[in-house]
């Protein structure tokens, strides 16, 4: 979890998202390729990443009325370099909140992240799945474990193994 939170302490002040890929990409591109490389090293196979304030710098409230473009924009670069490192080190991922606007989520990801985005499960308040399992229930506990329920019914090689 350090080598997360380092990787996610490295904001950019605000600016467009392609302006703040091109600037200090590749300092933030291989520190984002260590904490990858740390939580697998260290068994992590799992993150689970909240949308709202953490992945994007707004808050939609699931109430977002522009387009999926325009809320892409919102995308902090460290997950930018973040998703498709954890990726590379087999490090699965899903997106778990309390919005109901999971269709725009998943437009985002597919314009952010094309070729990684249909691996990644997106758990939100917007009554798609359930979660059957004796796990917790608390706060987004049960969106997690239902996506990583998700991810264990896919074939050898594509889920957590």
């Amino acid at each position: 979890l350090l080598s997360l939170y380092i990787a996610v302490s490295l904001r950019v002040p605000e600016m467009s998202t392609t302006t703040r890929r091109a600037r200090g990409s590749d300092e933030l591109d291989g520190r984002c390729r260590a904490a990858a490389s740390h939580l697998s090293s260290i068994g992590v196979n799992f993150l689970a990443i909240d949308f709202d304030q953490t992945m994007i710098d707004v808050h939609t409230g699931g109430r977002w009325k522009e387009s999926s473009t325009e809320l892409a924009k919102h995308l902090r670069p460290v997950f930018l370099s973040l998703l498709p490192a954890a990726s590379d080190r087999n490090i699965r991922i899903a997106i778990v909140t309390f919005s109901g606007q999971t269709s725009a989520i998943r437009e985002v990801l597919e314009i952010a992240f094309p070729g990684l985005s249909e691996t990644i499960p997106i758990r939100g308040n917007d009554m798609t799945w359930q979660y059957e399992g004796n796990g917790m229930r608390l706060g987004k506990q049960q969106h997690m474990a239902s996506a990583v329920e998700e991810l264990l019914r896919k074939p050898p090689g594509t889920g957590i193994e």
